[in-house]
C-alpha cells in the first residue's frame, strides 16, 4: 500500500445517509442492499414516499461506496471500477439510455476544500450539447449531449 497520511486517529463524520443505516433498517418504505465488491463496501438504499415520511430523507436512490484507506493510491482503480459499475446500475434502474441528454451539476463551493469536489469535477466534464444543436453538425458515435452547470 502506498500511504501518504495515517488517518487511524481521526473520526470521519459526514452527512451521508449511511450514518443512519441502523435506524433506517427498521422503517417501512426503505429497501437496503449491502454488498462487498473487491473489499469495497457498497450500500444501496431506496426510499419511497412512505420511507420518506418514516426517515425524514427524500424519496430516491442513495448509493454509498466505502473503502478503508483513502490514501492508498494502489486502490484507486478498484474504487473507480466499483463506482462505474454502481453508476451504470443507477442509470439502468432509471431507464436512462446511452443516447439520452444529460446535465451534470457541480454542487459545492470551490473555495472550501471539503465542499469543492462538485465544482472541481464539473471542470473536467466534456460538454457536447452545443455540438448536437449545431445545424449540420455530426458527432462521433459514443458521445451523448452533455451540459454542465456549476452554481
Amino acid at each position: 500500500m502506498n500511504h501518504e497520511i495515517d488517518l487511524k486517529n481521526y473520526k470521519i463524520r459526514t452527512d451521508l445517509i449511511v450514518e443512519t443505516l441502523a435506524r433506517l433498517k427498521e422503517k417501512r418504505g426503505i429497501l437496503i442492499n449491502q454488498k462487498t465488491i473487491d473489499d469495497i463496501q457498497v450500500e444501496e438504499i431506496q426510499i419511497d414516499k412512505i420511507g420518506e415520511q418514516e426517515s425524514g430523507k427524500k424519496a430516491g436512490w442513495y448509493t454509498t461506496i466505502t473503502f478503508e484507506d483513502v490514501t492508498d493510491k494502489d486502490n484507486r482503480k478498484k474504487v473507480e471500477d466499483v463506482f462505474v459499475t454502481c453508476l451504470k446500475d443507477l442509470l439502468s434502474k432509471h431507464e436512462i439510455k446511452e443516447e439520452d441528454t444529460c446535465m451534470i451539476v457541480g454542487l459545492g463551493n470551490e473555495k472550501s476544500t471539503p465542499d469543492a469536489l462538485g465544482p472541481l469535477c464539473v471542470q473536467s466534464v466534456l460538454v457536447t450539447k452545443h455540438l448536437f444543436d449545431l445545424p449540420g453538425s455530426t458527432v462521433s458515435d459514443g458521445y451523448r449531449p452533455v451540459s454542465s452547470f456549476a452554481p
